[in-house]
């Protein structure tokens, strides 16, 4: 709701946007995706993090600044960099309370992530600032290295290729009590089933892989249904599966989802793989059922604490097929989150809904009431929405223009109002945004009897933008 529609008039000024890339996700794809998609209308200062080149704070074994994980850098570098920008456009950056005290001209952050995991989302909302993410933006990449990383290990690439550069040629790995199954003769149990899980889901099927899904949250999809995938309960899945695969997000409810209990219910001479999460698994209970023979290999990307350190016991096991968090790394992944950003910014200075929105929990939005209840408390506004309101715009709760014409807002959040009052284009993006990303209705060429206020009577329609 809330776009700009066929009427409306185009907003031509500047707006500024800080981006703080890395060297995977490069500045300048976001400054050259956001210049094709926005054309002259946004402004970029470009700055690189060295990342991957030097670690980033994990934050789950430790503790990050304020909560936050999978970060580089200080909330001090971000606020100096992005010091006057209307957006920051980051990967890895921190983005703490004092980050959005420090840029009160901040309306929009993009984070090229699946997760904003580097972002205090609750302040966020306090101060008014809509986050927008990329989820999905690796999903064929972290899909399409599984699906490898399961034929390394099960086929023995891993055992031979080990072998092959120490000088050894290791012809005892055509054994017949040494190879594995092909992938048709395989049963793969999938925990999991967002954008990775479906994809990975559907290029096994292709091979004709018997699939089993546990996702409480996720019904299949026809089509894989169709081709013979099943839902299960957890238990089940583990106790009938060659392969049990990690495809799941980190939450309360799944942070050391598979552990020694897990392990022991699965299959003698199974395969455990994670690429997901090393939060998700209790690493000492998998070296324990690796070590004893009760699992026939492992596939891991993410870890416990990364980097990990080197006398990690798993990093010696000669079972297991290893990599440094680098599934969803592609030069596919890098770019398409550069346009998918870019795209979320020219929704924002154009009045548009976004795209992938996070859930926030604003501050400033009043509870309902009955028509009939007195009027409510003024409402506490975040500091770009007083910016609004110096500027001459009402902004009063959506309960007091209920009974104004469909035009208006009727929304959860308050009503904004945009009219030729406004103090020049760049305020007039920002309301644009503020009401897009609010779900409301922008109306233009305010009526001069409006006053703003509860009972205040129209007897004109708005030219309202379309939604």
């Amino acid at each position: 709701m809330g776009g700009a529609g066929p009427n409306a008039k185009a907003i031509a000024m500047t707006c500024k946007a800080a981006i703080i890339g890395d060297r995977f996700m490069l500045s300048k794809f976001f400054a050259e995706a956001i210049g094709e998609a926005c054309g002259d209308r946004v402004a970029c200062d470009c700055k690189d993090l060295p990342w991957p080149d030097e670690p980033l704070v994990h934050g789950y074994a430790e503790s990050g600044i304020s909560g936050l994980k999978e970060y580089q850098g200080t909330p001090e570098m971000v606020a100096e960099h992005a010091r006057g920008s209307d957006v920051l456009v980051t990967h890895l950056a921190p983005l703490d309370e004092s980050v959005f005290q420090a840029l009160p001209e901040l309306g929009l952050v993009v984070v090229s992530r699946g997760g904003p995991v580097n972002v205090d989302m609750a302040a966020a909302a306090r101060h008014g600032v809509s986050i927008v993410n990329t989820p999905g933006r690796n999903t064929t990449a972290v899909a399409q290295f599984t699906v490898g990383a399961i034929i390394a290990e099960t086929r023995n690439i891993t055992k031979g290729h080990d072998s092959m550069r120490k000088g050894e040629y290791r012809g005892d790995l055509y054994r017949f009590d040494m190879v594995g199954d092909e992938l048709q003769d395989l049963k793969i149990g999938v925990i999991g089933y967002g954008a990775i899980g479906k994809a990975f889901t559907g290029y096994m099927l292709a091979f004709g892989t018997k699939i089993l899904v546990h996702d409480p949250f996720a019904d299949l999809l026809p089509a894989h249904l169709g081709a013979g995938a099943e839902k299960s309960e957890l238990k089940e899945l583990l106790g009938k599966s060659d392969v049990v695969v990690l495809l799941c997000r980190v939450t309360e409810d799944t942070v050391g989802m598979i552990g020694t209990e897990e392990f022991a219910t699965m299959k003698q001479g199974a395969t455990f793989v994670n690429t997901a999460r090393g939060p998700l698994v209790d690493y000492v209970a998998l070296y324990a059922a690796l070590a004893s023979g009760k699992l026939k290999g492992a596939v891991l990307d993410t870890f416990a604490i990364e980097p990990t350190p080197p006398n990690l016991p798993l990093l010696r096991l000669p079972n297991v097929t290893l990599a440094p968090h680098i599934a969803g790394a592609s030069t596919t992944t890098a770019r398409n989150s550069a346009r998918r950003a870019a795209e979320e910014i020219r929704r924002w200075i154009s009045g548009e809904p976004p795209l992938s929105p996070c859930a926030q929990r604003r501050a400033e939005r009043p509870p309902p009431r009955d028509r009939g209840a007195p009027a409510a408390k003024p409402v506490r506004l975040a500091p770009r929405q007083r910016r609004i309101r110096e500027c001459g715009v009402p902004i009063v709760p959506a309960a007091e223009i209920r009974d104004r014409p469909s035009s208006v807002s009727r929304g959860p959040c308050m009503g904004r109002v945009l009219g030729g009052r406004l103090a020049g284009e760049r305020m007039r993006m920002r309301i644009r945004a503020c009401a897009a990303d609010a779900g409301s209705r922008i109306a233009e060429d305010l009526p001069a009897n409006f006053s703003g206020t509860a009972g205040s009577k129209v007897d004109q329609p708005y030219a309202s933008a379309s939604t």
